[in-house]
């Protein structure tokens, strides 16, 4: 008897194949508040026999997810005087699928600046100069451009094996589809319990292939063979890959790419005491590991799952943040797991993914919070 249906899925390579890029088929989306500049590319373009322009008259922290930056080949933009680097990569991670092209136009001209940008997959023309070599840019191969393109890469450790981080990491994942067109993957590690299948109630290959289950969303189960890999160069295909890993029993060595190529970590605990003691250990390890390269700190989160009804004798949420030092972060109740599919929208977690990853907030506010800045927890539930 099968387990799951036949349903045919796309996979590698049909999953990670990029579109053709040229002056023929996909669209070109040009983004500027300036209309002047936004008028003198267009022509630019279109003389040189470029078809298919988009042009979105906004400024570039003010970009919306839309259709035609899901299927654009090439997007250009103008960042105007705007200099934070690791905020202009989160936005354009967040928004311009890998797939594309990225050109950035700016008035900064320092070689510096333009260096550290082309260093994150993003090529930079400074506009005043620069702008008639536009042309000349997107006729050359973005083979080296593509492959040191900035991907973020979030790991959601579990604490402890049964506190349900595969189950998290699911609604998480399952919430950045559902909020954003932005292509992710999610990697289920051979550190845990590799049941991706069981979870997506789908077939999945047990040979760290790529599978796409949404028009946006691939996973993958992590063979034995290739455990903890953070550099696979598939995933260069996405904009955001999401780890699921189980720390529990794993030494610091073992933990050192987590750290070191993670964007964002999240701790996933229940109210047992061991869950917060490798929790504590993870959070003081992460401390020494960014005193050792020069303070260069990524995000961390807690997240208290609750994978059973309330027992009494428990601890509560202010002992586990006084034990941790740290504030929690997001509360997965136990009774959001009646209905997963039903629930997810009115789940904390929804709530959290729109707020702390995708850097969206209530009113929508154009000012995005980035996923590089220094640590920093929201603090959410203080009283069970």
């Amino acid at each position: 008897m099968k387990l799951f249906s036949d349903t045919k899925k796309k996979s590698e390579p049909d999953a990670t194949q990029k579109p053709k890029k040229g002056a023929g088929g996909q669209s070109i989306v040009v983004v500027s508040s300036n209309e002047e500049l936004l008028s003198n590319i267009t022509n630019l373009l279109s003389i040189n026999n470029f078809n298919n322009i988009i042009t979105r008259p906004v400024s570039f922290l003010n970009l919306q997810d839309d259709n035609a930056l899901r299927g654009a080949a090439v997007v250009i933009i103008d960042i105007g005087d705007l200099i934070d680097i690791p905020k202009i990569c989160e936005t354009a991670t967040l928004l311009i699928p890998a797939s594309a092209r990225q050109v950035f136009l700016g008035n900064n001209d320092s070689i510096a600046f333009a260096q550290a940008l082309i260093s994150a997959g993003i090529d930079y023309l400074h506009i005043k100069s620069q702008l008639p070599q536009l042309i000349g840019h997107l006729q050359q191969p973005d083979t080296v451009i593509s492959a040191s393109r900035s991907i973020m890469k979030i790991s959601i450790l579990g604490c402890k094996g049964g506190a349900g981080t595969s189950t998290v990491a699911w609604q998480i994942f399952k919430s950045i589809g559902m909020q954003s067109s932005i292509s992710s993957l999610l990697v289920q590690g051979a550190s845990g319990s590799r049941d991706l299948d069981l979870i997506t109630a789908q077939p999945l290959p047990r040979d760290g292939g790529i599978v796409e289950i949404e028009s946006n969303q691939s996973v993958r189960i992590e063979t034995l063979n290739d455990i903890w890999n953070y550099e696979d160069n598939r995933f260069n295909h996405f904009n955001l890959v999401i780890f699921d890993h189980d720390a529990h029993a794993q030494s610091y060595e073992t933990l050192e790419p987590v750290f070191t190529e993670s964007n964002t970590l999240i701790l996933v605990i229940n109210r047992d005491l061991s869950t917060l003691r490798l929790a504590k250990y993870l959070l003081d390890a992460k401390q020494r590991f960014d005193i050792s390269r020069n303070n260069k700190t990524q995000r961390i989160f807690i997240c208290l799952n609750e994978n059973h009804p309330v027992q009494k004798g428990e601890l509560y949420n202010d002992d586990i943040e006084e034990y941790l030092g740290s504030p929690i972060a997001v509360v997965n109740p136990w009774n959001m797991k009646k209905d997963k599919n039903q629930g997810l929208t009115a789940s904390p977690l929804w709530r959290f993914t729109e707020q702390n990853l995708l850097g969206k907030t209530e009113h929508h506010h154009s000012e995005k919070k980035t996923l590089l800045s220094s640590f920093l927890v929201s603090r959410a539930g203080n009283k069970r």
